[in-house]
């Protein structure tokens, strides 16, 4: 092992990389871990000082406190404290915290383990970090900007929803407006039935005619393959060079794994677990550099594999930030179906992939004319690689078909098929990884947080991992939208996301910014959310009793899982029903209705049948939930 200094005290953020620890150095070190953050913003009331924005924190919990304690009574005893938490926001807040309460017994050192090895320790212990202030800012504006957010506009929603379990912050709201917006898209599509012809030459290559309309017309073409009254020429040829994938980093890491049929929670679970053991550096970071000793460790490994010819001339030089194996001379099993197995693949072969030379592919465009008319009948892309090298799997191996070829039995591989165009797919994790992070939004804690709170609330559910929106989410999603633009507008939460890096960066002050946004963003929104909840219930139908005077109905969500419904507000009247959107977004009512019986929750002769999209059912006119 690499030399260390003298033994000393720890503190980690997780109990399991004090285990790590305390088997890599000994038992002559303290290793303690903070369990998380030490203190939390007050519970009771919106956690902060309004006028000097200052946080309000909650008095300490027993074992936190007794955790602290712990912390002070080892640190008196040693020259030198070690804070080890994670290199994010809220590690540099655990940082702050503990050099604010241990300054004054001893010396107080931050570093950064970057990977849980002995050579990784070391050159750890022996590099200090400088503990950021303005880190420590970031963090606590983040969650200060999300407790404005709850305690304005959450209220507000339960009164004009009529309900008293609906909530929402920043980064949810963003996220119900692209799931919004995919679904509109999908409702508007229209399908569309298309012919084309499908030739299929001698070595395998399948040429496609254009689309048409018309299933006579792609007959037609059929008939011209069948009779040989076709020419082949050459449109183009180029050469092209792809380039190689760099390492990942958090948010590739998540894309890939998503792509691979892993949820987000599964991922991060892995990458956890090997990181905790050593198999891979920490899974936080936005950068792709790689180290020069690993970039010639994995250059190694690609002679070994693939020859001398596969390897770029030289490494791209690199701090060694990316999420990486530690040790790239250890192979993945290929057999592995796990999400610790797939996931050490997936960053082995990202990183030994980035040490691939780019190779040379050819590309030829071949186009079926019709001989007297020169009509397109299809086209063909026809690709081969030339030099050794890095080419995606579409491009490897497939032969370059001559000019001038002839079909063997056209009778036999010319066929119509008959295709019809398809909407986009609902969003998964990974795509709206993928969306979040083009505006701006890249902070994967808050991504985490926010769609599982949109699963506790029911305003999604996962369908074959497919992020579905419900009726519930998409009554909240379009009184967002009406009520609060701001937040509804995925661009403006992109653009907090900045301010909230030039927070960290001590380009912008923390306080004089979440005053300016309490005054001139939410405060405005909030007096205006009135007008903007009578403009809402615009949508509702009218009930009879009240046409007169014009009156609307009471639109009421329930709890969780309960049928969203709407009710005349006149006392005495009774009217009650179900509610959906329809392909244009509007609030709509179901129309079959019958009085069944008495309700097992509140015991009122209230039970009434309702049909909607996906069937029909029964449900309590009185407390909403379905017998």
């Amino acid at each position: 092992m690499a030399q260390l200094p003298p033994p000393s005290v720890i503190v980690v953020e997780t109990e399991t990389e004090a285990r790590t620890l305390r088997r890599l150095l000994g038992k002559q070190w303290q290793v303690v871990s903070t369990g998380g953050q030490l203190r939390q913003l007050q519970r009771e009331g919106i956690g902060f000082k309004v006028k000097s924005m200052r946080p309000i924190f909650e008095p300490m919990a027993d074992d936190r406190l007794h955790t602290l304690l712990r912390i002070i009574d080892l640190a008196g005893n040693h020259p030198r404290v070690y804070v080890a938490a994670s290199p994010t926001r809220y590690g540099d807040a655990i940082a702050y915290h503990l050099t604010e309460a241990l300054s004054s017994v001893t010396d107080v050192r931050r570093v950064v383990f970057r990977e849980l090895t002995a050579e990784g320790i070391a050159a750890a212990l022996r590099r200090q970090e400088a503990v950021s202030s303005h880190q420590n800012d970031a963090f606590w504006a983040r969650r200060m900007l999300h407790r404005m957010v709850q305690h304005q506009v959450g209220p507000v929603l339960n009164k004009a929803l009529g309900t008293e379990d609906l909530a929402i912050t920043r980064i949810q709201a963003a996220i119900l407006q692209l799931l919004v917006e995919r679904e509109t898209e999908r409702r508007f599509f229209v399908p569309q039935r298309q012919w084309c012809v499908e030739v299929t030459t001698p070595s395998g290559i399948v040429a496609q005619s254009r689309s048409v309309p018309y299933e006579q017309l792609a007959e037609r073409y059929r008939d011209l393959f069948c009779e040989r009254d076709y020419v082949i020429a050459v449109r183009s040829r180029e050469e092209t060079a792809p380039s190689p994938p760099e390492p990942c980093n958090t948010a590739d890491m998540l894309v890939a794994m998503c792509e691979r049929g892993f949820s987000i929670h599964e991922t991060m679970e892995a990458a956890e677990r090997l990181y905790c053991s050593g198999k891979i550096t920490f899974p936080y970071t936005n950068t792709r550099t790689l180290d020069s000793k690993v970039a010639l460790a994995a250059r190694s490994v690609l002679r070994e594999q693939q020859g001398r010819n596969v390897v770029r001339k030289r490494p791209i030089p690199g701090e060694g930030q990316c999420i990486r194996p530690t040790d790239i001379l250890t192979l993945p099993s290929p057999s592995s179906s796990t999400a610790v197995g797939t996931l050490y693949r997936l960053l082995h072969e990202r990183v030994v992939q980035s040490q691939m030379r780019s190779a040379k592919v050819k590309v030829c465009h071949l186009q079926y004319r019709q001989r007297n008319s020169q009509r397109i009948l299809a086209e063909v892309q026809n690709i081969s690689q030339v030099t050794p090298g890095y080419a995606p799997e579409e491009m490897r191996g497939v032969p370059v078909t001559r000019q001038g070829c002839h079909l063997e039995e056209p009778s036999d591989c010319v066929e119509v098929v008959e295709t019809q165009t398809e909407p986009k797919q609902r969003h998964t994790e990974g795509t709206l990884l993928l969306a979040l992070k083009e505006i701006g939004v890249c902070h994967i804690h808050s991504i985490v947080s926010a769609l599982d709170g949109l699963r506790a609330l029911q305003y999604v559910r996962d369908t074959d991992y497919e992020i579905d929106l419900t009726l519930r989410g998409e009554v909240v999603a379009q009184f967002i939208r009406r009520a609060f633009q701001h937040l509804a507008n995925p661009a403006v939460v992109g653009r907090i996301e900045q301010r909230l890096s030039d927070i960290a960066d001590g380009v912008v002050p923390m306080r004089p910014y979440l005053k300016s946004y309490w005054r001139k963003v939410l405060g405005p929104a909030v007096e205006r959310v009135s007008l903007d909840a009578q403009a809402f219930a615009k949508d509702l139908p009218r009930c009879s009793c009240k046409r007169r005077t014009g009156e609307t109905f009471r639109l009421r969500l329930g709890k969780p899982g309960t049928v969203p419904y709407i009710e005349c507000p006149v006392a005495g009247c009774g009217y009650m029903d179900g509610i959906e959107f329809d392909q244009r977004g509007r609030l709509r009512i179901f129309t079959s209705r019958k009085v069944l019986g008495r309700c097992s929750s509140c015991k009122s002769e209230s039970l009434q049948t309702g049909q909607n999209s996906n069937g029909v059912y029964t449900y309590c006119t009185v407390c909403g939930k379905p017998a």
